[in-house]
């Protein structure tokens, strides 16, 4: 039977429900509330503030990202970052702003970054933090039809405004590299109240652990192997297991699989030493699998190589970005 899904009047009990279920994160198919990512090994910052400035080369970094085509409302996600070190002393600083939109929920997040880096056991450890605010709004009136009325929910836009904060550790030591981050440190809620009831959702704590080798098979081949596990409050744990192939250090080829979510194929390539470009495609084998058409991701990268410091000995940039 077809259901004409424009003839549909959402009643109070119904909206509330679907509003929690946007603000909490906590469907099946996005059990995250950050932004999920295919490219991140291109684009370490955005989950690691420790990453930022832990080489000799400046870089920015766009990114978009459209996931679950076919499916309406499916999150589209737009993410800039840039970092840079400052070598004399040691420290590290960047910017993100990330940009999602879901149904009738968008997110924008403004962070600050800053890091330290200092010599570790014949490798470099960094330390970083970041922080910024978090804009959520809701686009209440969307989830009616405009010549319907319900009292019970809000006649207009409403956004709100949260205190964010995040920190990381990162080790690298040629082509070894190891980082950990706790997102979101700051216990937030967001409340979105009309004359007859407050809806809350929390800010959940949002944990990654990265793992990763690069290792030289030949002079013009190479292979990655690498590792983020990924938790959340009241969300299953989630690994992604990645096995890139690199190729001269110009285009690269992988392969990832993201449990309870998707299978997904990455490439880039170098154009140039500074700069860069990637594809991912997902293919969900979630409950989703039926009604999506994939998830397509593209990322431009572009780097300035500063002078490193006398002391310090230069590592090819593929290991940085």
């Amino acid at each position: 039977m077809m259901c004409d899904l424009n003839s549909i009047k959402i009643n109070a009990k119904q909206f509330f429900s679907i509003a929690f279920l946007l603000l909490s994160g906590l469907t099946q198919g996005y059990s995250q509330q950050d932004p999920m990512y295919s490219i991140y090994l291109y684009d370490k910052v955005q989950i690691n503030p420790a990453f930022a400035g832990s080489s000799n080369w400046m870089v920015g970094t766009l990114k978009y990202r459209t996931q679950f085509l076919g499916i309406p409302g499916q999150p589209k996600t737009q993410a800039f970052s840039f970092h840079a070190p400052i070598q004399r002393f040691h420290i590290g600083t960047g910017l993100k702003i990330v940009h999602e939109n879901i149904a009738v929920v968008s997110k924008t997040n403004v962070i600050g970054i800053c890091s330290y880096h200092l010599n570790f056991a014949s490798g470099k450890l960094s330390f970083g933090l970041e922080g910024g605010v978090l804009n959520q709004a809701i686009s209440f009136p969307d989830l009616i039809r405009k010549d319907q009325i319900d009292n019970a929910i809000p006649s207009q836009r409403t956004a709100r405004t949260i205190p964010d904060a995040s920190f990381g550790t990162y080790y690298r030591k040629k082509e070894f590299y190891l980082g950990f981050s706790a997102m979101h440190l700051v216990k937030s809620k967001l409340d979105y109240a009309n004359f007859q009831r407050t809806i809350n959702a929390n800010l959940f704590k949002h944990y990654y652990f990265l793992l990763g080798n690069v290792f030289d098979l030949s002079e013009s081949f190479a292979i990655e192997p690498s590792l983020l596990i990924k938790y959340v409050k009241a969300a299953p744990v989630q690994e992604d297991f990645n096995l890139n192939f690199i190729f001269k250090d110009k285009i690269t080829v992988g392969l990832s699989y993201r449990s309870h979510d998707a299978v997904a194929g990455i490439f880039r390539v170098n154009i140039t030493e500074s700069f860069k470009i990637g594809y991912a495609y997902d293919h969900a084998v979630s409950g989703l699998s039926g009604y999506s058409n994939g998830t397509h991701e593209i990322f431009i990268s572009y780097g300035i190589k500063l002078l490193p410091p006398a002391e310090e000995k230069e590592i090819h940039p593929r290991y940085y970005y």
